[in-house]
């Protein structure tokens, strides 16, 4: 994501720059948020478990249900690749990366990425 926002906030002679693509997640979530008080004032039901918050997670990352609360700890630290290859090997919880390898984690995510992680995950 800071690539593609690294990349598309660089003007050119010809092009202004794009925008910041997390303000405009964070508008989503912000209207998300709404739509679901709007909902529930009506006297309408969200799904068990699912929260407006979440679902933001989800759409900002492009992750699946499972990822959600390894995202609300991580955040914006890993990309959604890194995510879903951690998904792919069953780590979907920060209690899972402490029981992991280092090692592992490298395989999957790369050093920089397994560096950032393990500092999260032991605060």
């Amino acid at each position: 994501m800071a690539e593609v926002e690294q990349l598309l906030l660089q003007p050119t002679r010809d092009h202004a720059a794009a925008g910041n693509i997390r303000q405009v997640a964070t508008r989503t979530r912000d209207v998300i948020d709404a739509v679901a008080q709007v909902a529930l004032f009506n006297e309408r039901t969200l799904r068990q478990g699912l929260n407006a918050e979440d679902l933001g997670l989800q759409l900002e990352f492009g992750l699946p249900e499972e990822l959600v609360a390894l995202a609300q700890v991580v955040g914006t630290e890993l990309n959604r690749g890194e995510y879903l290859a951690l998904l792919g090997a069953n780590i979907t919880e920060a209690e899972h990366i402490r029981s992991f390898s280092s090692e592992g984690l490298v395989s999957l995510i790369g050093e920089s990425a397994t560096g950032r992680l393990l500092r999260l995950v032991a605060a």
